[in-house]
């Protein structure tokens, strides 16, 4: 005989930074990576936001604003939860979250050279530290016929980038 799933209840804030409120509905997306499972709970205007509609499963979900064009959420902190970086763990219970959201974000721009000539074609990633738990901060774009590419809304922090040749060819066969 299983046991009972225990459903999670999270309310919470969001607080923004840098920037007043975007015009529309705000919303606070959960989701599970492995699974694709969303929940969305929609901003209120006083910044507050609550799930218990739609109980949440445990399990690890990625954190992202929705409808909130650059913002990013800069940090996370869980009352019933665990955080790391842009990733919340949730057992059960009551959660309470209150992301900080800023509107001080990045363009990363530069070109791809190869042999000291721009190339083009080139996968173009920006990986952040402690991928496993911030998913949401990885940046990709192609580089253009002058080498040149543009990650956009990149949240300021420590990363790697690379440029892989051929890449987008091999991220067929595993998609």
């Amino acid at each position: 005989c299983a046991l009972p799933i225990s459903l999670a209840s999270v309310t919470g804030a969001v607080l923004l930074e840098g920037a007043t409120r975007p015009p529309g509905k705000m919303y606070v997306v959960l989701t599970d990576r492995i699974s694709r499972e969303n929940f969305s709970a929609e901003v209120s205007d006083k910044g507050l936001f609550d799930f218990k509609d739609d109980e949440v499963r445990p399990g690890k979900y990625e954190v992202v604003l929705s409808n909130a064009p650059g913002f990013q959420i800069k940090n996370m902190i869980a009352k019933g939860a665990k955080t790391v970086g842009q990733t919340i763990e949730i057992t059960g219970g009551s959660v309470q979250l209150v992301c900080t959201a800023t509107h001080a974000v990045a363009k990363v721009t530069g070109v791809v050279l190869r042999d000291d000539k721009p190339f083009a074609g080139a996968m173009v990633v920006l990986v952040p530290r402690s991928p496993e738990s911030n998913w949401t901060l990885f940046r990709r774009d192609q580089s253009d016929s002058d080498g040149t590419f543009n990650l956009p809304e990149v949240l300021p922090g420590p990363y790697t980038a690379i440029a892989l040749q051929d890449a987008w060819r091999s991220e067929e066969h595993t998609s």
